[in-house]
């Protein structure tokens, strides 16, 4: 009886090492995913933060309008 549990034992010791490789491949590449989606939405919000920036930013147009005014009002 004692030999039937070792034996159980170490096939269960072969089938943990055997199913381990696996396993942890298939943990990295979740790791993987999970990092390049977060570099993706980071991107991302990065991106529309600049968009909003920039749109709230005067134009080169603008200032250039507003120079003969400011300058008028410098002059008074």
């Amino acid at each position: 009886m004692r030999i039937l549990l070792e034996t159980i034992a170490v096939f269960a010791l072969i089938a943990l090492i055997l199913a381990a490789p696996p396993a942890i491949e298939k943990y990295n590449k979740s790791r993987e995913a999970a990092a390049t989606k977060q570099k993706i939405r980071q991107q991302r919000m990065a991106e529309e933060a600049n968009a909003e920036f920039k749109r709230r930013q005067p134009t080169e147009d603008f200032n250039k309008m507003l120079a003969p005014i400011a300058q008028a009002e410098v002059r008074k």
